[in-house]
């Protein structure tokens, strides 16, 4: 069975704290362009085929603190700490990158949860010291101090982010031990960088967690698929470098093949921040799909 096709009939709905609005089912599947890893030769019998017929559907961007954005997302003078705040009356998650470098202040992730309102999420990137420098080793160590300070967020807490560098190669019992260290009910969401992830084991793995694959674009292929969770979480990191801005056409494209996806809810970050390309292509897609 395509599970691409199976999933074809199902309806999308952007239904965020701003708009909210159904969208048709969509006619096609998988992104095709060159260079696309798409889905990596999954066994599609093994994963349970979704039926939801609503999803919701939130679009931000990876940060908020950017000075290249005043005079497109900011007005002229707005100061960083007032970028937040701005940012929130326009989307409703963003996704924490600065979190891969560095614990932030208790202080700091309550000024976070101060600045927003009811129903913002706020997803985070683990620390690279944990997936990048212990390569996911000794994960207690750093999984629970990283959540033991995210949760101040309460209930503005999104899913976590597992970034794995390109040199990390297949290893699904150091990955599932990582994943399990997690407070249950946590959302996670798993970024392979190697292609040896690509395959029916790890997604396997992943469906049993209830973690999310991460869907991605970038200068090296797209990955649209599978979804091995309720949830997705999908990163736009541009095409030709952060500087890229999407042609509508082709955001289009990404709301046909999440439209195909049948989960609870779509995390979508735009990455592609220089030049101020992340809010607009965030602000189009809303607009797209309607």
């Amino acid at each position: 069975m395509d599970v691409m096709a199976a999933l074809a009939s199902m309806v999308l709905q952007h239904a965020t704290a701003f708009t909210g609005h159904a969208v048709a089912p969509s006619k096609g599947g998988r992104m095709a362009r060159q260079g696309s890893m798409d889905i990596h030769g999954h066994d599609s019998n093994m994963f349970h085929e979704r039926t939801i017929d609503v999803t919701l559907f939130r679009i931000g961007c990876s940060g908020w603190s950017y000075r290249h954005w005043i005079g497109d997302l900011y007005p002229s003078g707005t100061r960083p700490e007032e970028m937040l705040g701005i940012y929130s009356r326009s989307f409703d998650t963003v996704e924490i990158d600065s979190t891969f470098y560095r614990l932030p202040a208790e202080r700091t992730v309550d000024e976070w949860r101060r600045r927003t309102p009811s129903g913002f999420l706020f997803s985070a990137k683990m620390s690279r010291l944990a997936t990048h420098m212990r390569r996911l080793q000794d994960p207690a160590r750093h999984v629970g101090p990283f959540m033991e300070r995210l949760q101040r967020l309460d209930d503005k807490l999104g899913p976590v982010l597992v970034q794995m560098p390109p040199s990390q190669g297949i290893d699904l019992p150091l990955l599932s031990s990582f994943l399990d260290s997690f407070p249950p009910g946590q959302r996670v969401a798993v970024e392979p960088r190697n292609d040896e992830w690509f395959v029916g084991r790890t997604y396997k793995m992943l469906e049993e967690r209830s973690c999310a694959l991460c869907l991605v674009d970038s200068d090296k292929g797209a990955v649209t698929g599978p979804a091995t969770a309720d949830f997705t979480y999908v990163r736009w990191h541009g095409r030709s470098g952060h500087a890229y801005s999407y042609a509508d056409e082709e955001i289009v494209e990404w709301i046909d093949i999440l439209q195909d996806l049948g989960v609870e809810e779509a995390y979508c970050y735009w990455n592609n921040d220089l030049e101020g390309a992340a809010p607009r292509n965030a602000r189009r897609m809303m607009e797209s799909s309607r």
